[in-house]
Formats: C-alpha cells, structure tokens, sequence
C-alpha cells in the first residue's frame, strides 16, 4: 500500500477535526447519541492534534 500524500492526510485530519466541533452542535438537536460515537470522535480529535504537531 501507497503511502497517503500529505495534502491529502492533512484534509483527512481537518475534516476528523471540523467533525468533531459539529458533533457537539449536532447533539444539541439530536436528543439520543451513541457514547460509543462521542468515544470515537474524541480519539479522532486527540489524534488529528497529535498528528498535525507530528507534521510541524
């Protein structure tokens, strides 16, 4: 397997991280949520953060 461009892995990471400020907005209105998601998008957040401070 190819490894990811970095313009494209950098668009991956800020779309995890535009996602997770939604989610919370999106909670607002949908009264049932899945901890389990919440668990998911948080990791992707603590990961896109890791990931970018890799990356400088």
């Amino acid at each position: 397997m190819k490894p990811m461009p970095a313009p494209i892995f950098c668009a991956s990471t800020v779309a995890t991280d535009v996602a997770a400020v939604i989610a919370p907005l999106l909670r607002s209105v949908v009264v049932s949520h899945s901890a389990v998601t919440e668990a998911v998008l948080v990791g992707n957040v603590v990961m896109g953060f890791l990931l970018i401070g890799v990356m400088l």
